[in-house]
Order: C-alpha cells, then sequence, then structure tokens
C-alpha cells in the first residue's frame, strides 16, 4: 500500500463506544488480528489456534482493555485534520475506523506496576 494513501487513528480508550459501533470495531480487529497470527506466527506469544476460538464478546473487551492503546492504520488518506472539540474527534475516528480497512494496527500495553514483577 502507498503510504500516502493510509491514515493511522487510534481506537478510543474505554467502554463509551456504543454496541453498534463496538461490534464492528471488534470484528475489523479479529480479521485484522488474525491475520497477522495467519501471516507471521512467530511474532506473537499467542496462535492463530487459539485466539480464532475467541467470541465476540472478547474481541470487545480486547478492544477495550483499560491498559491498551490501539492504533490502527486504515487505508484511507485523511485529507485534513478533525476540527471541533474532542468529543468531535472521537467520533470523526469512530466513523473513519468503521468505513475503511484495516491494513495494520499496533497495541501498546502497559504500563504495569511494580506488583505485577515488570520494573
Amino acid at each position: 500500500m502507498n503510504p500516502k494513501t493510509a491514515t493511522v487513528v487510534r481506537v478510543p480508550p474505554g467502554t463509551n463506544i456504543s454496541p453498534p459501533t463496538l461490534a464492528v470495531l471488534s470484528q475489523n480487529f479479529r480479521k485484522a488480528r488474525l491475520a497477522a497470527l495467519q501471516a507471521d506466527p512467530s511474532a506473537f506469544s499467542s496462535s492463530y489456534e487459539r485466539e480464532s476460538q475467541f467470541d465476540d464478546a472478547a474481541w470487545a473487551r480486547r478492544l477495550q482493555n483499560p491498559l491498551a492503546q490501539t492504533f490502527v492504520a486504515l487505508a484511507k488518506n485523511r485529507t485534513s485534520p478533525a476540527e471541533g472539540c474532542e468529543d468531535d474527534h472521537i467520533d470523526d475516528d469512530l466513523k473513519l475506523l468503521s468505513d475503511h480497512p484495516w491494513v495494520g494496527m499496533v497495541v501498546l500495553l502497559g504500563p504495569r506496576g511494580a506488583c505485577s514483577g515488570w520494573i
């Protein structure tokens, strides 16, 4: 894909996403994750066989994990930044995430506290 035709969008954190939109995003998340697990299994500590068994609720929980930040590359060129209040940005991002193919993503986890064994 030509990098000039991609847009990176962060999935809004939290649980304030409407159920219909969350269902669409969860399916997009599932499709992208399972494709990545098949394309390069050695890059993951999990497997396609394991994660393909997850139900819709499990994918929604993963997408809304409060310790995760999910960034998605979309097959869309955002020609101008969104303007207005924060809620407008979230609505614009949700529309982009719902309406355009996901071509890649990265999920950042953390921080973890010292009690979890991580420094």
